[in-house]
């Protein structure tokens, strides 16, 4: 699977939002992605979740999914985009002065904005 910061940030504003993130058709190939996404997230700290799978191992629904208190600022700064290199500078500035314990989640969020991850 080839990580899609688009999706990324799909999945963030539908799980604040309290939409479901996985499809309805259970048995999809979008759903295993979708889930390989929401790992991924889980694995940054950005979102915590229970997931439900099929007896074949497909996740077919969350029993709890949520955002953690650094999700919700990542929400914040994707909101404050604008894509302007000056904004996404901004961004990277606070994101940096934000997490400075996770230098991984930094470069996951750096990414996203399309800028340079830290040395």
């Amino acid at each position: 699977m080839k990580r899609d910061p688009e999706l990324l940030r799909e999945i963030l504003f539908k799980i604040e939002d309290d939409v479901d993130v996985l499809t309805q058709d259970m048995h999809t190939e979008k759903n295993r992605v979708i889930h390989g996404h929401v790992e991924l997230l889980e694995d940054d700290g950005l979102v915590e979740c229970d997931p439900l799978h099929n007896i074949a191992g497909v996740p077919i629904k969350y029993r709890s999914i949520r955002l953690t208190s650094t999700g919700h600022d990542v929400l914040d700064a994707l909101r404050d985009d604008d894509g302007t290199p000056a904004m996404k500078e901004r961004i990277s500035m606070r994101l940096k002065a934000m997490l400075p314990y996770a230098p991984t989640v930094v470069d996951l969020l750096l990414k996203l904005f399309g800028a340079s991850p830290s040395p």
